[in-house]
């Protein structure tokens, strides 16, 4: 089954009136105008493995009704911009939270911080031969079935790494499902604007759209660090803004330069495509932004150092390209 990771009834907010959008490729360098159906989708990305067929009902029963509820709120936001009802913008924070769990990015992560605690779990259980030889005759014990491994080799499998943990969809799955109430009500604690592009400009869109822009003297942070903003552009002509308590609320008209500094971001911040209604503004965006290529590597890395009583586990955040300036 065919899951997107950002909605199809998202990206066509974003679409021409001949409902494609033109799409930049950082790993094939190419634009190319494409159908919001055929774009930022896997297969399966959000199915439960381990039955005869995939249980979807993560995308069936939660995502789809999500992404219905957030069509809804977004197709109404333009005509009450003035004063946008409570529940109306609980429903635009939620999508918002969602849109930043449920990208490929974050299952990537979920999978190496998962994959690393068991190679850690590992490390300890079977870092010494006497307590691997005494697992290994307490469950010959116990099954009465000889395990066929010696005590030594299994230490050395896993002290050479050869023997690695690996992670299902599940550690993944379980963010998207349990994190996204906590994110969204962390959210709400924020200032809420809406911002306004003029209307020749408009905002572009990306695969991985939810961007932590942070101050210039600042390289690692999130949503509350001091001087941070998150952007989530939600159409072409409107674009969440999530600001520090005190930076102000409602809506706010912003001007071409601001414009193109959340969408700079925004593309930086992708991992591998950026969308819009214009080649022209795009080719811009991706030349100023230093976006042409796709990253070879992630935002992070999970460093292991080992010590003298055990595995030490130090996960180290980069910093990100484009930095704040006052919208």
């Amino acid at each position: 089954m065919k899951h997107h990771y950002v909605p199809v009834f998202y990206q066509k907010l974003f679409a021409a009136s001949d409902g494609l959008l033109w799409v930049y490729d950082r790993k094939l360098k190419t634009f190319k105008q494409l159908h919001p159906e055929s774009i930022c989708c896997q297969h399966d990305l959000y199915a439960f493995e381990g039955g005869i067929e995939p249980n979807q009902i993560v995308e069936t029963q939660f995502l789809s009704a999500i992404d219905g509820s957030a069509s809804a709120a977004l197709k109404k936001l333009p005509t009450v911009l003035a004063k946008p009802a409570p529940e109306l913008l609980g429903e635009i924070l939620y999508f918002a939270a969602l849109q930043f769990l449920r990208v490929p990015a974050n299952r990537r992560f979920a999978s190496a911080v998962s994959e690393s605690g068991g190679n850690d779990l590992m490390e300890a259980a079977f870092g010494d031969v006497e307590r691997v030889r005494a697992s290994i005759e307490e469950y010959e014990t116990q099954t009465g079935e000889a395990l066929g491994a010696t005590p030594e080799s299994m230490v050395e499998a896993v002290r050479s790494w050869s023997i690695r943990a690996v992670a299902t969809e599940r550690p993944f799955l379980q963010i998207v499902l349990q994190e996204v109430g906590n994110v969204a009500r962390l959210f709400q604690g924020l200032d809420i604007r809406i911002l306004i592009s003029p209307p020749q400009v408009g905002f572009i869109l990306s695969d991985n759209p939810l961007t932590i822009v942070l101050p210039r003297h600042v390289d690692v942070g999130g949503f509350k660090t001091a001087g941070a903003f998150t952007f989530l552009p939600l159409t072409r002509g409107l674009c969440l803004s999530l600001g520090q308590p005190g930076t102000g609320t409602g809506p706010r008209n912003i001007d071409h330069e601001a414009v193109r500094f959340i969408n700079e971001n925004t593309a930086a911040n992708s991992d591998r495509f950026v969308m819009g209604k214009s080649k022209m503004q795009l080719e811009s965006v991706i030349r100023r932004s230093g976006s042409a290529d796709v990253s070879n590597t992630e935002r992070w890395t999970i460093e292991k150092h080992r010590e003298q009583d055990g595995i030490f586990s130090q996960l180290i955040i980069r910093p990100r390209r484009v930095h704040y300036v006052d919208v």
